[in-house]
């Protein structure tokens, strides 16, 4: 298991003011099998092996929740119920450390993510502000 930041607005079917809602955030992941076969969940258009990183789809999109109602909304309005991940391709990602084990990956996410919260606290609370 490997803890990555989203730092590029990642490729795939979703509007793109959806995928936007992507970068900044810390998901585990698992590095993708060498012999996984992805696919465009709107049109099933197969789109090889990106060599990426695979999220469970449901905890990913719960994650994105916290940051967009509506772009998690959309994940789960959209993407087939039997659709068990989602995955990102390495150049939209930053892998924040070697492959480690859940409780220090843990500990690192409750961190990374209450700094990601505050500074979208702050950032919304500026553009509130006259």
């Amino acid at each position: 298991m490997v803890l990555i930041q989203i730092k590029e607005i990642p490729k795939g079917p979703a509007p793109e003011w959806v995928r936007k809602k992507w970068v900044g955030m810390l998901l585990f992941s698992e590095r993708m099998p060498e012999n996984a076969k992805e696919h465009d969940f709107i049109n099933g258009e197969p789109i090889g092996n990106r060599n990426g990183f695979m999220v469970e789809k449901e905890y990913a999109i719960n994650c994105l929740e916290t940051f967009s109602y509506e772009a998690a909304d959309w994940f789960r309005k959209n993407a087939p119920s039997d659709m068990r991940y989602l995955s990102f391709a390495p150049d939209e990602v930053e892998v924040m450390g070697p492959d480690v084990d859940k409780e220090t990956l843990k500990k690192q996410y409750i961190s990374l993510m209450e700094e990601l919260k505050s500074n979208s606290k702050d950032t919304e609370n500026k553009k509130q502000s006259p």
